[in-house]
């Protein structure tokens, strides 16, 4: 004897193992079956490849929107480097034209203790140029103003994920 009340009350079990919600989406025949077809050559199940690719979506962490994010970072790193270009060689040209104008022409007899003062002079701003370098203060951004140094914060849960969360 067959009993309908115990089939329901299996089902309401089956059903309350089951953790999650049930959403019911509607996808074109053909999208329907590259996702079975892909879901097919992974090994996996379809719920899988639907709730990782919502999860992506989600929150922004598919492959594309990852490159997207490090190509704006070096576009703005190039156009910081394109400004420190622009500068330096601007500094140098005004600097020749300071200096060619300023600076008498020596007589044969004077350059070669002139040779010998440049070279004592080059090593001193070698060394001032090194200790320079190795302080915070630059050029740039005595320049272009405060900041100009500062990266924008990475993605730590992108860079945890490694930039890709579907599965194998």
């Amino acid at each position: 004897m067959d009993r309908p009340d115990l089939k329901k009350e299996s089902r309401r079990r089956r059903r309350a193992r089951r953790p999650g919600q049930v959403i019911h989406p509607r996808v074109a025949e053909e999208m329907y079956q590259r996702l079975r077809a892909y879901s097919a050559r992974r090994r996996v199940t379809v719920n899988a490849v639907v709730v990782t690719a919502l999860r992506q979506y989600l929150d922004q962490t598919s492959d594309a929107t990852l490159l997207m994010r490090r190509l704006d970072r070096l576009t703005r790193r190039v156009v910081r480097v394109s400004r420190e270009v622009e500068l330096a060689l601007e500094f140098l040209s005004v600097w020749s034209r300071f200096w060619f104008a300023h600076t008498p022409q020596l007589p044969e007899e004077a350059k070669a203790g002139a040779n010998k003062l440049a070279a004592k002079r080059y090593e001193q701003m070698v060394d001032h140029l090194g200790k320079h370098l190795a302080g915070p203060q630059r050029l740039a951004t005595e320049v272009f103003g405060k900041g100009l140094d500062d990266e924008e914060p990475a993605d730590p849960e992108a860079e945890r994920n490694g930039g890709s969360d579907l599965p194998q």
